[in-house]
């Protein structure tokens, strides 16, 4: 990839639980300083490839405890 965009999660009720432009950063599980409940939660993460392409992917994760 020639540049990572983003990377969002998003909890149950559709709201951003963590954002980030930086690809070496990941989401510790808490949100405003509350660890989050166990569950699913969605996220989106968007690249540019070397051939100018947004590349844009999207998936789910199960946060445990």
């Amino acid at each position: 990839m020639r540049r990572f965009n983003f990377f969002t999660i998003y909890n149950r009720n559709g709201e951003i639980v963590f954002s980030s432009g930086n690809a070496a950063v990941g989401w510790n599980g808490v949100y405003k300083g509350v660890p989050q409940s166990t569950g699913v939660y969605v996220w989106i993460a968007s690249a540019t490839s070397y051939k100018g392409v947004q590349v844009l992917r999207k998936g789910t994760v199960m946060l445990i405890r």
